[in-house]
């Protein structure tokens, strides 16, 4: 549950059911009047520390994979790497998560709507996820600086390296 509201929680990335829950979320919005829908933006997108069935099975077959040891996430003593290809696995899922999205809009509704998750840049997980193609658009928020006193240039900066140049946007608060 995010920010104490029913309406707003994070999902599993892993799961199936989050996967198709946001298909029909992005139909429910595409079915609605009012014209083209040219972006679809994802907010509060972020790596999640999740340990249902789905991440835990999948946790196991993807360290089996990539570092040819089956960890288990219910035994992180037992496996000094954990931390590490738990935040690979996490990072990796979210990017097929998208890739999966981006895949459902081209196909239900043609190509050329771009998602936007809230992601951002400025540490590993989510300039891994720009650099590995999880996001059209490189949304940058900073609800409380505010211009001049404080800058997000620079994050808007790393978004636009990360990305190769790729469309950039910032939502700034503004001061009263």
């Amino acid at each position: 549950l995010l920010y104490s509201n029913p309406e707003r929680y994070g999902g599993c990335y892993s799961s199936p059911i989050w996967l198709e829950y946001m298909k029909e979320r992005v139909d429910s919005l595409m079915s609605k009047p009012g014209g083209k829908i040219g972006s679809i933006f994802f907010d509060n997108c972020t790596n999640y520390d999740c340990h249902c069935a789905d991440c835990r099975a999948g946790f196991r077959e993807y360290t089996r994979g990539k570092f040819g040891v089956e960890m288990d996430l219910s035994r992180p003593k037992d496996f000094p790497n954990l931390r590490f290809a738990k935040a690979c696995y996490d990072a990796d899922t979210a990017v097929r998560f998208f890739q999966e999205i981006k895949r459902y809009l081209d196909e239900r509704y043609g190509p050329g709507i771009l998602i936007s998750p809230n992601i951002g840049v400025g540490y590993g997980w989510s300039s891994y996820l720009v650099n590995k193609g999880a996001t059209d658009l490189v949304f940058i928020e900073e609800g409380f600086t505010f211009p001049p006193t404080d800058s997000t240039v620079l994050k808007y900066k790393l978004g636009l390296a990360a990305s190769h140049g790729k469309t950039t946007g910032q939502l700034l608060g503004l001061s009263q």
